[in-house]
Protein backbone atom coordinates (compact mmCIF):
# COMPACT_ATOMS: atom_id res chain seq x y z
CA UNK A 1 0.00 0.00 0.00
CA UNK A 2 1.71 3.23 -0.90
CA UNK A 3 2.10 6.14 1.45
CA UNK A 4 -0.32 9.06 1.46
CA UNK A 5 0.80 12.21 0.64
CA UNK A 6 1.17 14.68 3.85
CA UNK A 7 -0.43 18.05 3.78
CA UNK A 8 3.24 19.41 3.67
CA UNK A 9 3.97 17.93 0.57
CA UNK A 10 0.65 19.02 -1.13
CA UNK A 11 1.41 22.81 0.24
CA UNK A 12 4.76 22.98 -1.17
CA UNK A 13 3.94 21.81 -4.52
CA UNK A 14 1.51 24.82 -4.57
CA UNK A 15 4.00 27.07 -3.25
CA UNK A 16 7.15 26.09 -5.83
CA UNK A 17 5.00 25.90 -8.71
CA UNK A 18 2.91 28.42 -10.06
CA UNK A 19 -0.83 27.44 -10.36
CA UNK A 20 -2.52 28.78 -13.86
CA UNK A 21 -6.11 28.25 -13.67
CA UNK A 22 -5.87 28.55 -17.74
CA UNK A 23 -4.66 25.80 -20.05
CA UNK A 24 -1.37 26.62 -22.00
CA UNK A 25 1.61 24.87 -23.86
CA UNK A 26 4.41 24.64 -21.97
CA UNK A 27 7.82 24.57 -23.30
CA UNK A 28 7.37 20.76 -24.80
CA UNK A 29 4.40 22.50 -26.80
CA UNK A 30 1.97 20.23 -24.33
CA UNK A 31 -1.43 21.52 -23.43
CA UNK A 32 -1.02 22.13 -18.88
CA UNK A 33 -3.21 23.38 -16.42
CA UNK A 34 -3.16 23.90 -12.75
CA UNK A 35 0.01 22.89 -10.92
CA UNK A 36 2.34 21.35 -13.77
CA UNK A 37 -1.05 18.92 -14.74
CA UNK A 38 -1.79 17.55 -18.28
CA UNK A 39 -3.83 15.01 -20.24
CA UNK A 40 -5.85 14.07 -22.84
CA UNK A 41 -8.76 15.84 -21.99
CA UNK A 42 -6.64 19.71 -21.79
CA UNK A 43 -7.11 21.69 -24.35
CA UNK A 44 -6.60 25.46 -25.49
CA UNK A 45 -9.38 27.78 -24.21
CA UNK A 46 -9.99 25.58 -21.05
CA UNK A 47 -10.20 27.06 -17.47
CA UNK A 48 -10.63 25.22 -14.47
CA UNK A 49 -11.58 26.48 -10.59
CA UNK A 50 -8.58 26.53 -7.84
CA UNK A 51 -11.17 23.37 -6.14
CA UNK A 52 -10.52 21.61 -9.28
CA UNK A 53 -6.33 22.27 -9.54
CA UNK A 54 -5.92 21.11 -6.46
CA UNK A 55 -8.09 18.02 -6.67
CA UNK A 56 -5.87 17.00 -9.68
CA UNK A 57 -2.67 18.14 -7.83
CA UNK A 58 -3.40 15.88 -5.02
CA UNK A 59 -3.84 12.86 -7.54
CA UNK A 60 -0.93 14.02 -9.91
CA UNK A 61 0.98 13.73 -6.12
CA UNK A 62 -0.55 10.10 -5.46
CA UNK A 63 0.75 8.68 -9.20
CA UNK A 64 4.45 10.18 -7.77
CA UNK A 65 4.21 8.54 -4.32
CA UNK A 66 3.72 5.49 -6.29
CA UNK A 67 6.61 6.20 -8.36
CA UNK A 68 8.43 6.59 -5.35
CA UNK A 69 7.15 3.21 -4.44
CA UNK A 70 8.44 1.41 -7.67
CA UNK A 71 11.59 2.56 -6.45
CA UNK A 72 12.07 3.31 -3.09
CA UNK A 73 11.52 0.01 -0.65
CA UNK A 74 8.50 0.15 1.41
CA UNK A 75 10.16 -0.46 5.06
CA UNK A 76 13.15 3.14 3.84
CA UNK A 77 9.70 4.31 2.93
CA UNK A 78 7.89 4.54 6.32
CA UNK A 79 11.07 5.56 8.00
CA UNK A 80 10.82 9.05 6.51
CA UNK A 81 9.17 11.92 8.35
CA UNK A 82 6.68 13.44 6.98
CA UNK A 83 8.95 16.58 5.20
CA UNK A 84 11.39 14.27 4.20
CA UNK A 85 8.73 12.13 2.33
CA UNK A 86 6.82 15.45 0.61
CA UNK A 87 10.74 16.58 -0.17
CA UNK A 88 11.32 13.41 -2.07
CA UNK A 89 7.22 13.55 -3.74
CA UNK A 90 8.15 16.92 -5.20
CA UNK A 91 11.36 15.42 -6.64
CA UNK A 92 9.14 12.73 -8.41
CA UNK A 93 6.48 14.94 -8.92
CA UNK A 94 8.91 16.86 -11.16
CA UNK A 95 11.15 14.82 -12.70
CA UNK A 96 9.80 10.89 -12.44
CA UNK A 97 11.64 8.09 -11.37
CA UNK A 98 13.53 6.36 -13.65
CA UNK A 99 15.27 3.18 -12.67
CA UNK A 100 18.88 3.62 -12.72
CA UNK A 101 19.29 6.56 -10.73
CA UNK A 102 22.13 6.32 -7.60
CA UNK A 103 19.40 8.26 -5.41
CA UNK A 104 17.29 5.22 -5.37
CA UNK A 105 20.10 3.02 -4.59
CA UNK A 106 21.46 5.29 -1.72
CA UNK A 107 17.69 5.23 -0.20
CA UNK A 108 17.47 1.75 -0.18
CA UNK A 109 20.74 1.58 1.68
CA UNK A 110 19.24 3.58 4.34
CA UNK A 111 21.81 6.17 3.31
CA UNK A 112 19.58 9.18 4.01
CA UNK A 113 22.68 12.04 4.85
CA UNK A 114 23.20 11.15 0.87
CA UNK A 115 19.71 11.94 -0.44
CA UNK A 116 20.77 16.03 -0.19
CA UNK A 117 23.75 16.12 -2.17
CA UNK A 118 21.70 13.44 -4.83
CA UNK A 119 18.70 16.41 -5.15
CA UNK A 120 21.25 18.82 -6.20
CA UNK A 121 22.66 16.73 -9.46
CA UNK A 122 19.40 17.04 -11.01
CA UNK A 123 19.67 20.55 -12.72
CA UNK A 124 19.47 19.22 -16.69
CA UNK A 125 16.62 18.49 -18.58
CA UNK A 126 16.92 17.92 -22.40
CA UNK A 127 20.58 18.29 -22.20
CA UNK A 128 21.18 21.33 -20.86
CA UNK A 129 20.99 23.05 -17.49
CA UNK A 130 18.24 24.01 -16.91
CA UNK A 131 17.29 27.81 -15.06
CA UNK A 132 15.41 27.85 -12.31
CA UNK A 133 16.03 23.74 -11.54
CA UNK A 134 18.57 24.26 -9.18
CA UNK A 135 16.22 26.40 -7.17
CA UNK A 136 14.09 24.24 -7.29
CA UNK A 137 16.09 20.99 -5.77
CA UNK A 138 17.66 23.52 -3.25
CA UNK A 139 14.25 23.97 -2.10
CA UNK A 140 13.63 19.92 -1.69
CA UNK A 141 16.82 20.18 -0.27
CA UNK A 142 15.74 22.77 2.95
CA UNK A 143 12.30 20.21 3.02
CA UNK A 144 13.80 17.34 3.85
CA UNK A 145 15.60 19.13 6.45
CA UNK A 146 12.66 21.08 7.86
CA UNK A 147 9.14 21.04 8.61
CA UNK A 148 8.33 25.05 7.11
CA UNK A 149 7.26 23.83 3.93
CA UNK A 150 6.66 28.07 2.90
CA UNK A 151 10.08 28.92 4.05
CA UNK A 152 11.21 25.89 1.69
CA UNK A 153 9.17 26.50 -1.31
CA UNK A 154 10.44 30.66 -0.76
CA UNK A 155 14.07 29.38 -2.35
CA UNK A 156 12.32 28.17 -5.46
CA UNK A 157 10.46 31.06 -5.82
CA UNK A 158 13.83 33.49 -5.54
CA UNK A 159 14.86 32.11 -8.89
CA UNK A 160 15.77 34.34 -11.22
CA UNK A 161 14.25 32.63 -13.93
CA UNK A 162 11.08 30.31 -13.21
CA UNK A 163 11.50 26.66 -13.47
CA UNK A 164 9.64 24.87 -16.42
CA UNK A 165 6.71 23.81 -14.91
CA UNK A 166 6.83 19.82 -13.87
CA UNK A 167 4.87 18.58 -17.08
CA UNK A 168 7.75 19.79 -18.88
CA UNK A 169 10.31 18.31 -17.41
CA UNK A 170 8.89 14.74 -15.97
CA UNK A 171 8.54 14.41 -19.61
CA UNK A 172 12.10 15.66 -20.73
CA UNK A 173 15.74 13.66 -20.38
CA UNK A 174 16.91 14.67 -16.77
CA UNK A 175 20.02 12.90 -16.19
CA UNK A 176 21.81 13.84 -13.08
CA UNK A 177 25.14 15.39 -12.77
CA UNK A 178 28.22 13.37 -12.85
CA UNK A 179 29.29 13.28 -8.95
CA UNK A 180 32.56 14.08 -9.92
CA UNK A 181 31.59 17.71 -11.57
CA UNK A 182 29.35 18.58 -8.35
CA UNK A 183 30.41 22.21 -7.19
CA UNK A 184 32.64 23.11 -4.48
CA UNK A 185 30.73 24.49 -0.68
CA UNK A 186 31.49 27.94 -1.26
CA UNK A 187 32.76 29.92 -3.88
CA UNK A 188 30.61 33.36 -4.15
CA UNK A 189 32.56 36.15 -3.23
CA UNK A 190 35.76 34.06 -2.13
CA UNK A 191 38.54 31.92 -3.43
CA UNK A 192 37.87 27.93 -2.45
CA UNK A 193 41.29 26.07 -2.98
CA UNK A 194 41.46 22.20 -2.07
CA UNK A 195 39.65 19.38 -1.12
CA UNK A 196 37.20 19.81 1.53
CA UNK A 197 35.61 16.31 1.50
CA UNK A 198 38.79 14.77 1.41
CA UNK A 199 40.25 12.67 4.32
CA UNK A 200 42.83 14.70 4.63
CA UNK A 201 43.92 18.16 2.76
CA UNK A 202 43.43 22.02 3.51
CA UNK A 203 41.49 24.91 1.95
CA UNK A 204 41.47 28.41 1.78
CA UNK A 205 39.02 31.20 2.01
CA UNK A 206 40.09 34.94 0.34
CA UNK A 207 37.81 37.52 0.65
CA UNK A 208 38.74 40.92 0.24
CA UNK A 209 40.00 41.92 3.48
CA UNK A 210 41.28 38.71 5.12
CA UNK A 211 42.31 35.11 4.07
CA UNK A 212 41.02 31.98 6.26
CA UNK A 213 43.26 28.70 6.49
CA UNK A 214 42.03 25.08 7.18
CA UNK A 215 43.87 22.02 7.59
CA UNK A 216 41.77 18.51 8.65
CA UNK A 217 42.91 15.64 9.02
CA UNK A 218 40.82 12.43 8.89
CA UNK A 219 38.97 10.47 12.09
CA UNK A 220 37.38 7.37 12.52
CA UNK A 221 34.71 8.98 14.88
CA UNK A 222 33.83 11.91 15.62
CA UNK A 223 34.97 13.64 19.37
CA UNK A 224 32.60 13.98 22.43
CA UNK A 225 32.36 17.16 23.42
CA UNK A 226 33.06 18.55 26.71
CA UNK A 227 34.88 21.57 28.97
CA UNK A 228 37.76 22.62 26.80
CA UNK A 229 36.26 21.73 23.42
CA UNK A 230 35.36 23.82 20.62
CA UNK A 231 31.44 23.94 20.65
CA UNK A 232 31.42 25.93 16.98
CA UNK A 233 32.60 28.05 14.35
CA UNK A 234 30.83 31.07 13.79
CA UNK A 235 31.28 33.06 10.44
CA UNK A 236 29.74 36.55 9.86
CA UNK A 237 27.65 37.35 7.52
CA UNK A 238 25.92 40.33 5.78
CA UNK A 239 21.96 40.34 5.65
CA UNK A 240 21.75 40.30 2.02
CA UNK A 241 24.10 37.36 1.70
CA UNK A 242 22.59 34.94 4.47
CA UNK A 243 19.71 33.31 2.84
CA UNK A 244 22.16 33.09 -0.36
CA UNK A 245 24.87 31.17 2.19
CA UNK A 246 22.50 29.03 3.51
CA UNK A 247 20.94 27.92 -0.74
CA UNK A 248 25.09 27.44 -0.78
CA UNK A 249 25.46 25.07 1.74
CA UNK A 250 22.33 23.09 0.62
CA UNK A 251 23.04 22.77 -2.52
CA UNK A 252 26.37 21.40 -1.47
CA UNK A 253 24.51 18.36 -0.11
CA UNK A 254 24.76 19.58 3.56
CA UNK A 255 22.10 19.41 6.59
CA UNK A 256 21.69 23.13 6.84
CA UNK A 257 18.98 24.62 9.47
CA UNK A 258 16.34 26.67 8.48
CA UNK A 259 17.01 30.57 9.56
CA UNK A 260 16.78 30.61 13.22
CA UNK A 261 16.29 33.75 15.33
CA UNK A 262 18.64 34.64 18.15
CA UNK A 263 17.29 37.73 18.81
CA UNK A 264 20.17 39.57 18.66
CA UNK A 265 21.13 37.75 15.17
CA UNK A 266 20.33 35.69 12.74
CA UNK A 267 21.85 32.13 12.20
CA UNK A 268 21.95 28.71 10.27
CA UNK A 269 23.74 25.85 11.33
CA UNK A 270 25.79 22.83 9.71
CA UNK A 271 28.28 20.39 10.33
CA UNK A 272 31.43 20.55 7.66
CA UNK A 273 32.35 17.31 6.03
CA UNK A 274 34.73 16.59 9.45
CA UNK A 275 31.60 17.04 11.87
CA UNK A 276 32.79 20.72 13.23
CA UNK A 277 29.43 22.61 13.16
CA UNK A 278 29.25 26.10 11.72
CA UNK A 279 27.33 28.66 12.16
CA UNK A 280 26.82 31.49 9.59
CA UNK A 281 25.21 34.86 11.65
CA UNK A 282 23.87 38.07 10.71
CA UNK A 283 25.64 41.07 12.88
CA UNK A 284 21.88 42.82 12.71
CA UNK A 285 19.38 43.75 14.41
CA UNK A 286 22.27 43.24 16.82
CA UNK A 287 23.06 43.90 21.15
CA UNK A 288 21.85 47.50 20.90
CA UNK A 289 17.72 46.12 20.55
CA UNK A 290 17.01 46.13 23.91
CA UNK A 291 19.15 48.38 25.53
CA UNK A 292 20.28 51.95 24.41
CA UNK A 293 23.64 51.29 22.99
CA UNK A 294 26.12 53.81 25.61
CA UNK A 295 24.78 51.62 28.11
CA UNK A 296 25.48 48.20 26.86
CA UNK A 297 26.79 45.63 28.97
CA UNK A 298 25.60 47.65 32.40
CA UNK A 299 22.98 44.88 32.84
CA UNK A 300 22.81 41.27 32.35
CA UNK A 301 20.43 40.95 28.80
CA UNK A 302 19.08 37.42 27.68
CA UNK A 303 17.63 36.31 24.55
CA UNK A 304 14.14 34.98 25.16
CA UNK A 305 14.86 31.15 24.72
CA UNK A 306 17.61 31.67 27.91
CA UNK A 307 15.40 33.95 30.06
CA UNK A 308 14.58 31.45 32.39
CA UNK A 309 18.18 31.05 33.31
CA UNK A 310 18.45 34.02 34.44
CA UNK A 311 18.83 33.52 38.47
CA UNK A 312 21.22 30.40 37.73
CA UNK A 313 23.30 32.79 35.79
CA UNK A 314 23.08 35.50 38.42
CA UNK A 315 25.09 33.46 40.83
CA UNK A 316 27.25 32.09 38.40
CA UNK A 317 28.73 34.97 36.34
CA UNK A 318 31.39 36.69 38.29
CA UNK A 319 31.16 40.60 38.51
CA UNK A 320 33.77 42.20 36.50
CA UNK A 321 34.35 46.54 36.47
CA UNK A 322 31.94 48.65 34.68
CA UNK A 323 34.29 50.75 32.64
CA UNK A 324 31.83 53.90 32.37
CA UNK A 325 31.61 54.13 36.50
CA UNK A 326 34.75 52.34 37.70
CA UNK A 327 32.83 51.16 40.62
CA UNK A 328 32.72 47.52 41.22
CA UNK A 329 30.09 46.06 43.43
CA UNK A 330 27.50 43.25 43.49
CA UNK A 331 24.69 45.85 42.15
CA UNK A 332 23.88 44.01 38.24
CA UNK A 333 23.64 47.66 37.02
CA UNK A 334 27.22 47.82 37.60
CA UNK A 335 28.05 44.30 36.28
CA UNK A 336 29.78 43.63 33.12
CA UNK A 337 28.77 40.70 31.77
CA UNK A 338 29.83 38.01 29.36
CA UNK A 339 28.91 37.73 25.70
CA UNK A 340 26.62 35.61 24.91
CA UNK A 341 28.48 32.71 23.63
CA UNK A 342 29.35 32.04 27.26
CA UNK A 343 25.61 31.20 28.25
CA UNK A 344 25.66 28.33 26.25
CA UNK A 345 28.70 26.91 28.30
CA UNK A 346 26.48 27.17 30.91
CA UNK A 347 22.75 26.23 30.07
CA UNK A 348 23.50 23.13 32.34
CA UNK A 349 24.24 25.04 35.16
Amino acid sequence: MTRDVPQIGLDFLKAAEACVLTAYRDGAGVWTIGVGHTGATIAEGQTISQAQADLWLAQDAEIAAERLAARVKAVVVASLTDHQYAALISFVFNLGAAPGWTIWKLLNAGRLDQVPGQMMRFVNAGGREVPGLAHRRMAEVALWNTLDAARAAAIACAAAEAPPPSSQTRAADTPPTPAAAAGPLMQSKTLWAGAPTAATGSYRLEGPNRTFNWAYEAATEHGIQGAGTVHHIAWHSTDADHVPWQQRVAAAGMHVTPVIDRDYFNAIYFRQPQGILFEIATTSPGFATDEAPDHLGEALRLPAQHEHLRTQLERTLTPLTNPRTDEYGGALENRMRYPLEIFHAVRAV
